[in-house]
């Protein structure tokens, strides 16, 4: 739970923002070592690894292993045969170092920092990947309380107007909610799955009396984080309401069909009429205003650098150019109708950049992460099915593909994980996709049904 604090309160600054990036390693860091020592003192290290499902080891090492293989010393004539390496080659040969042994990435200290970045990610998907339903459901709730904390830190940010008084980044979209990322896009992938989150917690908790007052206070929120995901001015975040809304009512379809009493009483039409008349105010808002001009405006920006990442992927494949290469891989290929004063810092499609820092092994990993997912998920279905396992694990699992769906949706415009939150946001989505160890699942929060 601290972990993911730290991520999504440190981790949404990207790349221009390596301090709280590097703070945010540090203290994970820090946590791990603090874990170990706590781990060999008790003696239990044996028993807390014997609580990750086997296919955790698995996914783990396939994210890891593609920047790994790309910093190992190749022999001359193997590197100099990669190809895009002919400049490269030319150079050294100019300062009499032609025959160094060089990796198959081509900006080895980027794909090094790449690395560390996935690190953290991969360690607390190991440890959420350890825990049971109810141990899971505390990080949901610390997702939807750091969500909340950034909602209202938004506030402040569109109070502020044209200021960027309370915004986080000096390299930050003024005059929208950003919270605690510097990209509205990532903001409202936040929230996106912040909803969902709120959706499966809601899902998980009885049906008590006390309860229900503690599921309409979250679906209260649930509403929030929606309506705030339209205040991010995020155009793709705002299209794919249309996949966190649906997954987030199947998640809450039991919990929903108490309500349809409400509609012979005629308090559903009354609650209807109130929202539409919240909704007709709120698009006077300022904020609002700013959000309908986005969407008027035709930027063929990305287009363009989609186009000169294509004739980049042509000079490096079939073997890519090493992972957080883009930069200095893509510039000699930006044409020049395109140049501008702004640097390209990525591609605006990950699916694109990943191509081309990965080449085809990166798709080949990609496939092989893919497979690995859709066995868990198969896998985690079988055993509810079998065992009965409560609303909880359904709706925890539905969380999961919603959130990996989001990201790899918005993935195709945007670079979501790119943002530390975002990757470690998938990585608690990823280890929730296996059912926890028979030892810690045995945790029922819920009536099964």
């Amino acid at each position: 739970m601290l972990i993911v604090c730290l991520a999504l309160i440190l981790g949404g600054g990207g790349s221009s923002s390596p301090i709280s990036e590097t703070a945010f390693q540090l203290g994970t860091a820090m946590i791990a070592l603090a874990m170990a020592g706590q781990a060999a003192m008790a003696g239990s290290d044996q028993a807390f690894a014997s609580r990750i499902p086997k296919g955790m080891w698995l996914l783990a090492s396939l994210v890891l292993m593609l920047p790994v293989l790309q910093l190992i010393p190749l022999p001359p004539a193997l590197w100099q045969a990669l190809p895009g390496r002919e400049t490269e080659t030319a150079a050294l040969e100019l300062v009499g170092a032609g025959r160094r042994w060089m990796p198959w990435s081509m900006a080895p200290s980027r794909t090094l920092a790449s690395l560390l970045a996935m690190i953290p990610a991969v360690f607390l998907m190991i440890l959420v990947a350890a825990l049971n339903y109810r141990e899971r459901r505390a990080v949901l709730a610390t997702v939807c309380i750091v969500a909340l904390a950034s909602v209202l830190l938004g506030t402040l940010q569109l109070a502020g107007g044209e200021s960027a008084r309370w915004h986080l980044y000096a390299q930050t979209h003024i005059g929208f909610l950003t919270g605690f990322q510097a990209n509205r896009n990532a903001q409202a992938d936040v929230l996106h799955i912040a909803m969902m989150a709120t959706a499966a917690l809601i899902a998980s908790l009885e049906r008590t009396s006390r309860a229900a007052a503690i599921k309409a206070g979250l679906a209260g929120l649930w509403l929030l984080f929606g309506l705030s995901v339209l205040l991010t001015g995020s155009r793709m975040g705002i299209a794919l309401l249309a996949v966190s809304v649906p997954v987030s009512l199947i998640i809450m379809r039991d919990d929903l069909g108490r309500l349809r009493h409400l509609v012979s009483k005629g308090w559903l039409a009354l609650a209807a009429a109130a929202l539409g008349a919240m909704l007709i105010a709120a698009i006077q808002l300022p904020a609002f205003a700013r959000i309908a001009e986005r969407f008027a405006i035709v930027d063929t920006t990305r287009q363009e650098l989609w186009q000169d990442t294509m004739h980049a992927i042509g000079r490096v494949m079939p073997m890519g150019s090493g992972m957080g290469s883009f930069i200095p891989v893509f510039l000699p290929s930006e044409s020049l109708e395109f140049v501008d004063p702004s640097l390209p810092a990525r591609a605006h499609n990950d699916w694109l950049e990943f191509l081309l820092e990965g080449g085809i092994a990166g798709y080949l990993v990609l496939v092989a992460v893919a497979i690995v997912l859709a066995r868990g998920i198969s896998f985690h279905v079988r055993q509810r099915l079998a065992v009965r396992k409560t609303r909880a694990a359904t709706g925890q699992l539905l969380f999961s593909s919603g959130t990996l769906a989001i990201i790899a949706l918005h993935s195709g415009v945007d670079y979501p994980l790119r943002s530390i939150s975002i990757a470690c946001l998938a990585a608690v989505a990823a280890a929730i996709v296996f059912a926890p160890h028979k030892g810690a699942a045995d945790d029922s929060i819920n009536s099964p049904h």
